[in-house]
């Protein structure tokens, strides 16, 4: 398979205890990876009250977060990693407050132009999850052997509810530069 696959890791307990692994894949060891999303400029379908979408990548862990509108229908999220970089893994952490349930059928995408209409469908499918989320399932951890290249990255809902898209903070690894 070469696409990418989603894991849920229990939260602050390490890699193996308490996770649920659909797919083992090997991506490079994470020593040799970077965090390359954060203070990075995004774009979003509108935002719910002072949830605007710079806080998925603002580095606070606690429910300071984007949250998308309500009543909108596969709302989505993109950052602009400002150059072109292979991505390997994308660490999703979301709502710990309530309504965990909301994250669901959500693809990760990425691509070299800005799709600013939120249509990600020219962009490479790097990873799905279905969910739903649950809290006791920890954080999303979404990984792609062979890394997908691209300067955005974008997160969408591709169900027609309207549940809101919740994203605390949004983690994209790299191979580190030399």
């Amino acid at each position: 398979m070469s696409g990418g696959v989603c894991k849920i890791y229990g939260a602050g307990e390490g890699p193996h205890a308490n996770s649920i692994l659909f797919t083992i894949y090997l991506t490079p060891p994470v020593e040799k990876l970077e965090e390359i999303a954060l203070s990075k400029p995004t774009y979003a379908v509108n935002h719910f009250g002072t949830r605007r979408k710079e806080l998925a990548v603002n580095g606070i862990f606690v429910n300071d977060m984007y949250h998308s509108a309500n009543n909108i229908s596969q709302p989505w999220w993109i950052v602009d990693l400002t150059e072109m970089r292979t991505i390997h893994q994308v660490q999703i952490f979301t709502r710990q407050d309530c309504c965990q349930e909301r994250l669901h059928d959500v693809e990760i995408r990425i691509g070299q132009e800005l799709a600013s209409n939120g249509d990600l469908t020219s962009y490479t499918l790097m990873s799905t999850y279905k969910g739903p989320y649950d809290i006791s399932q920890g954080h999303v951890i979404c990984s792609h052997l062979k890394g997908v290249t691209g300067r955005f990255l974008g997160i969408k809902k591709i169900s027609n509810d309207t549940d809101h898209l919740q994203l605390v903070e949004v983690r994209i690894y790299a191979v580190k530069k030399i």
